[in-house]
C-alpha cells in the first residue's frame, strides 16, 4: 500500500490509441483512472461520455475516479454507469447548501466516495461548510476545463492551508490536478497532497512507470517521517528509493 495515489487523467491520452495508452499506464503501476466528465457550459470543453467510461473501464482493472464539472451534478451522476468507479468529485462552484448535499448523498447511495473540487479563483473557505460531509478534496492547479492551461505556483500554499483545515480529518485525502509534471507533483506531495492527477507529462513519458513508482515512494517518506513539511532530504530521498529520472 502506498500513501501517495497517483491517477492517470485519461483526457490526456492519445484518443486514436486509447486502449493502448491505459493498459501501458495500467502495467506502469498507477493507483487510477481519472476521467473528466464536462459538459460545454460550467466549463468551455466537452469530456468523456457514458459509453467512453464503460469502454475505459472495460481497458484497465484500475478503480475509475470522476471529476464531473457541471452545474448539474446530480443528473449527471444519475445517468452515468458508476459500477467500476470508486470515487468522484464535484465542484464546490456548482451549487450551494442543499444543491450540494443532495449530490453527496446520491453518491453515497451508489457507494462512492465523495470529493468536493475547487476551482484556483475560489476561496478555500467556501469548503469550510462540507468538510464533515466529504472524503476529500481535489484542489485544482490550473483553470478547469480549459485545453493546456499552465500551473499556477500558488496551489502549494493553498495545499497546506486546505492541510490545515482538515487537521481533524486525518482520512480525507487532498488530490492535485492540473499541469503537473514529475518536480510539481513531488513539491504538491511535499505539501500536503495525496492524490496527485497527472495527464500529458505521464501519457507522453517514456518510463511512465519511474515517474509512477519515484512519486508513490515520496508519500511514503514523508509518511515514515511524519513530517509532510519536510524540506531538507527529501528530493534525494525519492530518487534514492525509486532511482534517479
Amino acid at each position: 500500500m502506498t500513501v501517495s495515489k497517483i491517477f492517470a487523467s485519461v483526457f490526456s491520452a492519445d484518443c486514436l490509441r486509447l486502449g493502448a495508452d491505459i493498459r501501458r499506464i495500467t502495467a506502469a503501476g498507477a493507483d487510477g483512472l481519472h476521467i473528466d466528465i464536462m459538459d460545454g457550459e460550467f466549463v468551455p470543453l466537452f469530456g468523456f461520455n457514458n459509453i467512453w467510461i464503460q469502454q475505459i473501464g472495460a481497458a484497465s482493472t484500475l478503480p475509475l475516479d470522476l471529476h464531473i464539472m457541471s452545474g448539474e451534478s446530480a443528473r449527471i451522476l444519475e445517468r452515468l454507469d458508476l459500477s467500476r468507479v470508486v470515487s468522484a468529485a464535484v465542484h464546490v462552484e456548482s451549487g450551494a447548501g442543499s444543491g450540494l448535499q443532495t449530490v453527496f448523498k446520491l453518491m453515497r447511495k451508489r457507494g462512492i466516495s465523495c470529493g468536493l473540487a475547487i476551482s484556483p479563483r475560489t476561496s478555500i473557505e467556501k469548503l469550510e461548510p462540507y468538510l464533515e460531509e466529504i472524503d476529500g478534496i481535489l484542489v485544482m492547479s490550473c483553470q478547469p476545463g480549459v485545453q493546456n492551461a499552465g500551473f499556477l505556483e500558488d496551489t502549494y500554499s493553498r495545499i497546506r492551508e486546505i492541510k490545515g483545515m482538515l487537521r481533524d480529518r486525518p482520512e480525507c485525502y487532498i488530490g492535485v490536478d492540473g499541469g503537473l509534471d514529475l518536480e510539481k507533483a513531488e513539491r504538491c506531495i511535499k505539501c500536503g497532497a495525496s492524490r496527485a492527477v497527472i495527464g500529458r507529462y505521464l501519457f507522453r513519458h517514456p518510463e511512465p512507470d519511474r515517474v509512477i513508482s519515484r512519486l508513490q515512494a515520496a508519500g511514503n517518506i514523508l509518511y515514515e517521517r511524519g513530517d509532510a513539511g519536510a524540506e531538507r532530504t527529501f528530493k534525494g530521498d525519492c530518487q534514492r528509493a525509486a532511482g534517479g529520472l
